[in-house]
């Protein structure tokens, strides 16, 4: 579902299964994330949030760790539809 929230010119320079491919082998897996707040213009966003996630393999010796991060996304309205634009 990740991959459909991806702008159209994103989603036109990565396939569905590149896309998959980046995030199964990311050491990183999301387990929650809450939207703290929005910073909005016309036609970008800047959205802060707040993520959960676990670590894995990351410290010798440590198979996975939990941490909290909060971080800014980007998203862009287009034909009236918010996409999340990474970076």
């Amino acid at each position: 579902q990740a991959y459909n929230m991806l702008s159209p010119a994103q989603r036109s320079s990565i396939s569905l299964l590149s896309y998959q491919r980046e995030v199964a082998g990311s050491p990183v897996q999301w387990t929650a994330a809450d939207v703290l707040g929005a910073e909005c213009q016309e036609l970008i966003c800047t959205v802060t949030v707040e993520v959960e996630m676990n670590i894995i393999g990351a410290v010798p010796g440590v198979r996975s760790f939990s941490v909290t991060q909060k971080m800014d996304e980007q998203w862009v309205r287009s034909d009236d539809t918010w996409w999340y634009a990474r970076r």
